[in-house]
C-alpha cells in the first residue's frame, strides 16, 4: 500500500494536521449546501456503541461464502467456505450444503486444504470440485448424500477450471502443457525437468510473457476431454500454440452445447498477444472430427463469456467492440447458431454500463444478467428480443449467483457493513440461507457506509462511500483516510473490506469515491480517464476532499 502525502485546504472535506493527525471537519451535504457531518445522515449505527471497536483480527475471524451451485431442480446449493487463521498466516476452504429453503446446513468436506469450485452433477447425485490435497490441483468427486471425497484424474499436468458435459459422462477442463507434447505427459516431463537446476534462465522472443508472477515458460492453456468415470483424460480439444480459453482474471472461459456435442470457448489468435484484445468465441466438436471455428471474427475488439440457451438456439456473450481498449463497453450479445447472425442486446446510447455475466431463463426467452452501476452490481433481466432491461435484485454486492428453476436467484452476498453469507431472492422477497458470522456480527461494530453525490472537477456528479468510525459523534473532528481505487478503470463497490472496517475501528474516517474513469456510470464516464491518468480522476479527488497542492501547511492522506 502507498501513502501519498499532499497538502490540504479547506473545502468540501476540510482537514487539519495536529500532532500527525488530519481531523475532518465538514463536507458537501447531498442537497448541495456546505455543513458539519450532522443531521440524522450522520447519526451514529443504532447499537454500536454496545459493541466494541473492529480489529484487524476480527477481519479474519470472518467466513467467507464463495459462488453457489445448484442442483437442476434448484433445491440444493453447495458452495465453497473460505476460512483464516491470523496468526498461522494460513487460509483453507470447505465445501458446504443447504436446500434453498434454509433447511439441511451440513459441511461436505472437511481437513484444512482447499477445495474449491464445486460443480453439482447433472444428476444432482455428486458434486465435482478442485482440490489439491494429494500434491497438484485435480479433479476431486464425492456423493452429495454422504460419503468421502475421491480423487478423480492423477494428470502431471494438473487441473485447472473445469465444467461436466451435460449427460455427465465426460468433463471440460484447462491444462497448462507444452503445445509440442500435446497431452503426452512424458513430453511435457522431460521439458519440465530440463528446466530444473541451480541456474535459472528466462528466455522470451516476444512481449507477452508473464501474467503477474506467472511464467509462461513455453507452455499454454489447453481445454481437454476428460471422461467423467474414470478421470482419464482423453482429448485436447484445443490444440495449438494459443492459449484457450484466453487468460482472463475472471469469467468464463468455455462452455457445453445443450447435446454435448459442442464446446464454445474463447481464444485470441493475434501474432502480437501484448497489444491485442482480440479474444474470439471459437467452437469445436468434442468428438475431435474437425478443428475449432471462429464464430466472431468480424469483431475486432474483446468477445467471451459464451453461454448456450437450454435450447441450443443461441450463444449469450459479452462483447468490446473497440480494439486493444480493455474497458471498453461489455455489452450482451447474442450468437443466432442457425444463421451466423450477431445481436447486441444492451449498447452505448442505451444500457451502457459493464455487463459482467448472465444465465438463461429455462424458457431460453430471456437473460438475467449482472452489470456494474452505481457501486454495485445488480441483476437485470432482458428479452431475446431487447428491449429495455428490468432490474431483478440489487443487494449490495453480488459475489456470486445462479437463477433458479422457479426464477429465484440464489447468491453470496455482502455489504460494507455485512459480512458475506448466502441468500436467496425472489421477488421483492430476500432471506439468508446462512450465518456463519453471526459471533462477531453480534460483538463487534461493523459499520456501514453512507453515500454521497458531491460536485467533481467539472461539475459532473462524483458517487462517494463514507464510514464513520466507532462511537462517532457529528460534532467532533476525526482524522480521514480518503482511499483511491485502481484499475484505473473500476469501480469502489458497496462490499465488505477489512480495511473499510479497521480504519474506523482506530478512529478514522474513511472515504473512498469512484471519480472519472470509474466503470458503473455509463461508458461516456469509463472513458474520462483516457490519455488522463493523472488528470481528471486528480481533479475529481482533489475537488472532492478540498485538497490543493498550495504550501498552506495542511496535510492530507490518500491510500
Amino acid at each position: 500500500m502507498i501513502v501519498q502525502t499532499v497538502v490540504a485546504r479547506a473545502g468540501r472535506w476540510q482537514g487539519w494536521l495536529a500532532a500527525g493527525v488530519l481531523a475532518l471537519a465538514g463536507c458537501t451535504s447531498p442537497g448541495g449546501g456546505a455543513g458539519a457531518l450532522g443531521g440524522t445522515q450522520w447519526a451514529d449505527v443504532p447499537g454500536a456503541a454496545a459493541k466494541r471497536a473492529f480489529e484487524i483480527a476480527d477481519f479474519y475471524r470472518c467466513a467467507t461464502v464463495g459462488a453457489p451451485r445448484l442442483t437442476a431442480d434448484g433445491s440444493l446449493a453447495v458452495f465453497g467456505l473460505r476460512r483464516y487463521e491470523l496468526a498461522a498466516g494460513k487460509s483453507w476452504s470447505e465445501l458446504w450444503a443447504v436446500r434453498t429453503d434454509g433447511s439441511g446446513l451440513r459441511q461436505l468436506t472437511a481437513g484444512r486444504t482447499n477445495d474449491t469450485d464445486p460443480q453439482v452433477a447433472p444428476d444432482g447425485r455428486s458434486v465435482a470440485f478442485l482440490s489439491a490435497r494429494s500434491g497438484a490441483t485435480q479433479l476431486w468427486t464425492m456423493p452429495l448424500d454422504g460419503g468421502e471425497p475421491r480423487q478423480l484424474t492423477f494428470s502431471a499436468l494438473g487441473i485447472g477450471s473445469f465444467a461436466w458435459s451435460p449427460d455427465g459422462k465426460h468433463m471440460a477442463a484447462t491444462v497448462e502443457l507444452w503445445p509440442e507434447c500435446g497431452l503426452d505427459e512424458a513430453c511435457n516431463g522431460r521439458i519440465a525437468k530440463g528446466l530444473e537446476g541451480k541456474l535459472q534462465v528466462r528466455v522470451a522472443d516476444e512481449l507477452l510473457y508473464r501474467h503477474w508472477t506467472s511464467w509462461h515458460q513455453g507452455k499454454r492453456t489447453h481445454i481437454v476431454l476428460g471422461d467423467a468415470a474414470s478421470g482419464a483424460l482423453v482429448r485436447d480439444l484445443t490444440p495449438g500454440e494459443f492459449d484457450a480459453p484466453a487468460f482472463s482474471l475472471g469469467g468464463r472461459g468455455f462452455a457445453w452445447s445443450p447435446d454435448g456435442k459442442e464446446l464454445c470457448f474463447v481464444s485470441n489468435h493475434d501474432a502480437e498477444q501484448a497489444s491485442s484484445t482480440n479474444s474470439d468465441l471459437w467452437v469445436v466438436p468434442t468428438d475431435g472430427s474437425a478443428s475449432a471455428r471462429n464464430l466472431t471474427d468480424a469483431n475486432d475488439g474483446w468477445d467471451g463469456g459464451p453461454l448456450y440457451s437450454p435450447d441450443g438456439k443461441w450463444i449469450a456473450f459479452q462483447s468490446q467492440a473497440t480494439p486493444g481498449y480493455e474497458s471498453d463497453l461489455k455489452r450482451l450479445a447474442l450468437y443466432e447458431r442457425a444463421s451466423g447472425a450477431v445481436r447486441y442486446l444492451t449498447e452505448r446510447g442505451g444500457f451502457d454500463d459493464m455487463v459482467e455475466d448472465m444465465r438463461w431463463t429455462p424458457d431460453s426467452r430471456e437473460l438475467v444478467f449482472q452489470a456494474e452501476n452505481h457501486g454495485r452490481n445488480p441483476l437485470y433481466r432482458i428479452g431475446v428480443g431487447g428491449g429495455e432491461p428490468a432490474l431483478v435484485l440489487r443487494h449490495g454486492f453480488i459475489a456470486g449467483w445462479e437463477l433458479g428453476a422457479r426464477g429465484e436467484v440464489v447468491y453470496a452476498h455482502r455489504r460494507v457493513g455485512e459480512t458475506t453469507e448466502l441468500c436467496v431472492a425472489s421477488g421483492e422477497t430476500r432471506r439468508a440461507l446462512t450465518n456463519f458470522n453471526a459471533a462477531v456480527v453480534s460483538e463487534v461494530d461493523i459499520r456501514p457506509a453512507q453515500e454521497l453525490w458531491l460536485e467533481g472537477a467539472d461539475g459532473r456528479k462524483v458517487h462517494t462511500f463514507v464510514v464513520t468510525p466507532h462511537g462517532f459523534d457529528p460534532s467532533k473532528r476525526y482524522p480521514l483516510v480518503l482511499n483511491v481505487h485502481g484499475g484505473p478503470q473500476s469501480q469502489w463497490t458497496d462490499a465488505f473490506r477489512g480495511d473499510w472496517q479497521v480504519y474506523p475501528g482506530k478512529g478514522y474516517v474513511v472515504a473512498f469515491c469512484n471519480p472519472a474513469g470509474s466503470t458503473g456510470y455509463g461508458q461516456d464516464f469509463t472513458d474520462a480517464i483516457t490519455g488522463e491518468w493523472g488528470g481528471r480522476p486528480f481533479d475529481d479527488l482533489t475537488a472532492h476532499v478540498g485538497i490543493a497542492l498550495d504550501g498552506d501547511g495542511d496535510r492530507c492522506l490518500l491510500v
